[in-house]
């Protein structure tokens, strides 16, 4: 990706702004209450923790829609999309750190301090969830109280992913068009490759190390990667109409989740 000669734009722009997405919103909204669910009444919902997995795959289909549409030409492109993501994360994530900062230090013992401060900073720098795996926290252990950041492991792997992903789809894009291979065939081939080798390392690392790799970004990566592919497989348009295929589909996602 060259950072002084701006490359062609090889996939064409949509001519209107793209839909609001209500099945989307449908799926974020699935997501967030199962977890919230599988807090409160885990004995109830024992598997809710899997809306971290559906909102992981759904960020993957929607940046990788994003760059596809509007691939980076530049080293600059891709500097601009990280600036876009932290002016929208950094004031409300600094908000609530420094907010629980202050309740540690009004409320909590001062035995929790040393680890909970880490993580503090762990959360503020968005590798939260390795600190987490290094520590071989268990996330899903009952009876462990967790730190009031230990909750910011999804969303530091989430970036994490979109600080790799811009640079990855760009180099695909890039070497599609020094090869002549078609730019879509080029990013499929590239997200199937990572998916893969996501997929395949999550399987050993879970059976191995469970409590690390729950929290690891490389066993996370291919579900970011299916959504990923969803998006490469050029299926946008299609799952916003309302027919026979896209109904089924929609359902069996539903069902699926359940």
């Amino acid at each position: 990706m060259s950072s002084n000669q701006d490359l062609p734009i090889p996939v064409k722009q949509d001519p209107k702004p793209r839909a609001f997405r209500m099945d989307i919103q449908g799926l974020r909204a699935i997501a967030v209450g199962v977890v919230v669910l599988y807090h409160f009444w885990g004995h109830y919902l024992p598997g809710g923790f899997v809306g971290v997995d559906v909102f992981f795959v759904i960020s993957g289909f929607l940046i990788t829609s994003h760059l596809l549409a509007k691939p980076p030409k530049n080293i600059g492109d891709v500097v601009n999309f990280w600036m876009r993501r932290v002016k929208r994360l950094i004031p409300a994530s600094f908000l609530v750190i420094l907010a629980s900062v202050l309740g540690i230090w009004f409320f909590a013992p001062s035995t929790v301090w040393q680890d909970w401060g880490l993580q503090a900073m762990a959360a503020t720098f968005y590798f939260q969830n390795w600190y987490l795996a290094l520590t071989k926290v268990d996330y899903l252990a009952e009876g462990e109280a967790p730190s009031p950041f230990q909750h910011f492991w999804s969303l530091s792997a989430e970036e994490q992913f979109y600080f790799v992903w811009p640079i990855l789809i760009g180099l695909l894009i890039f070497a599609a068009i020094k090869s002549g291979i078609k730019p879509a065939t080029a990013a499929l081939a590239g997200i199937s490759a990572v998916f893969l080798i996501s997929f395949g390392y999550s399987l050993y690392a879970t059976a191995t190390e469970p409590g690390s790799a729950y929290f690891s970004t490389f066993t996370r990566v291919w579900e970011f990667s299916a959504g990923a592919l969803v998006a490469a497989l050029g299926t946008r348009a299609h799952a916003a109409k309302k027919d026979a295929m896209s109904l089924i589909g929609s359902w069996g996602g539903v069902l699926a989740i359940a």
